[in-house]
């Protein structure tokens, strides 16, 4: 996976977590670039065995690494889209977590 043409954004970022129930949960982060912004949407489902398969990763901020570790061990990582929101974070979210299977 290619690296961002974004530019990085490890501060100022900040990363909701809401809990949809039954063990799904919905990150959001705000996106800006120049005078555009949106916000975007992680899901996060818990599995059987307690570990998580994440869809559709956004910015691996130190927050949102330390929300998604408070709920539990990643296990897959998907990518459902191409869309460059997402496609820009996935190699550096993907580097967070070595081990998980990528989708």
């Amino acid at each position: 996976f290619g690296e961002s043409i974004l530019p990085p954004v490890p501060f100022g970022r900040a990363t909701y977590r809401y809990d949809l129930g039954r063990g799904a949960y919905a990150f959001e982060q705000l996106l800006r670039f120049q005078n555009v912004s949106a916000t975007v949407r992680m899901n996060v489902q818990r599995l059987r065995n307690g570990k998580l398969w994440v869809v559709a990763p956004v910015a691996p901020t130190g927050e949102c690494l330390s929300l998604l570790k408070d709920i539990g061990e990643v296990e897959h990582l998907v990518l459902p889209v191409t869309a460059l929101e997402h496609k820009a974070f996935f190699g550096p979210f993907q580097r967070q977590f070595p081990s998980a299977s990528v989708w």
